[in-house]
Order: structure tokens, then sequence, then C-alpha cells
């Protein structure tokens, strides 16, 4: 009987740490996305719809706005592989089903302009990245889908920033 109870103990550690290891695994991506988001390069960001009468078809920015999003977005759809994110965005983008463009803006009235957006500075990239490494030090530690639900209750991007 006590065999037993040590098999079964040994079962039940074994899955408790490969859970673990998955996790971590899987969260790796979210935290690399995270220390990247003050990355210094100015780039084509965000996705711009098709359907609307613009010669643009993205914005310019620093591409931690792009990091961020995937953060975002991961965290809000629990049920699709991180990997596989940045496919997965180009397809929504192509179908025009993304609910914004993935452009952080500022919400200080002077700084939004008759719907276009002023660029970020970098040191608000790097207050930005800030309060995503705050919010994912709280929060890691939860499964996906309770991020989702920690998310709704305390969106990571807060005022004076917001999604356009």
């Amino acid at each position: 009987m006590e065999m037993k109870n040590n098999v079964f103990l040994l079962i039940f550690i074994f899955l408790i740490i490969s859970c673990s290891v998955q996790n971590n695994k899987e969260y790796e991506k979210i935290e690399y996305y995270i220390d990247s988001i003050d990355i210094d390069t100015i780039t084509f960001i965000g996705y711009h719809p098709k359907n609307e009468s613009s010669s643009l078809n993205q914005y310019i920015g620093y591409k931690g706005v792009d990091y961020a999003y995937y953060v975002d977005y991961l965290i809000q759809h629990p049920d699709i592989e991180i990997d596989s994110i940045k496919s997965l965005l180009s397809k929504e983008y192509e179908s025009q089903t993304l609910q914004c463009t993935g452009i952080i803006i500022h919400t200080e009235p002077h700084r939004v302009k008759d719907l276009d957006y002023d660029t970020l500075t970098y040191n608000e990239i790097k207050e930005i990245k800030r309060t995503y490494s705050e919010w994912w030090g709280k929060n890691k530690h939860l499964s996906r889908k309770e991020l989702l639900h920690a998310y709704k209750e305390n969106p990571i991007l807060q005022d004076p920033y917001q999604w356009w």
C-alpha cells in the first residue's frame, strides 16, 4: 500500500512540474515581447484597415509598440498558441477583424489630431515598458485564462495611453 502511495505521489509531482515547465516555456515568449518593448528602432507598426481611404498602409513608430500589442493580444486570447501570434495577426489584418490599429496614442487632447496620432517619444516607450513589466511581475504566475480575467479587471495600458 505504501508503494502505491509513493508512486501516486511521484506521478502527482511529475504532473505539477510538467505543467509548470510548459507554462514557463509559453511565458518566455511573452517575457521576450515585454523585454523588447523599449527597443530603440523606428519602423512601420500597426495595422491599418484596408477599407479605410488612406494612402498609408501602416504607421511609423517604435517597434516596441508591436511587441506591446502582441502581449495584449495574447493575454486577451488565451486559447491561441503563443508562437503563432505574428501569422495570426497578419491573417486577421487581411480579413479586417482586428479590433484596433495596434497603435498606442497619448490621450492628452493636444497629442491627438483629427484621428491622426502623435508618435510616442522614446521616454514614453520606456514608461510603457515599465508598466507592462510591473503588470507582468504581479500576474505571471497565473494561467492564461486567469491572465485574461486579471487583464479585464486591470488592463495593462493605462491613462495617459490607450490603444487606437
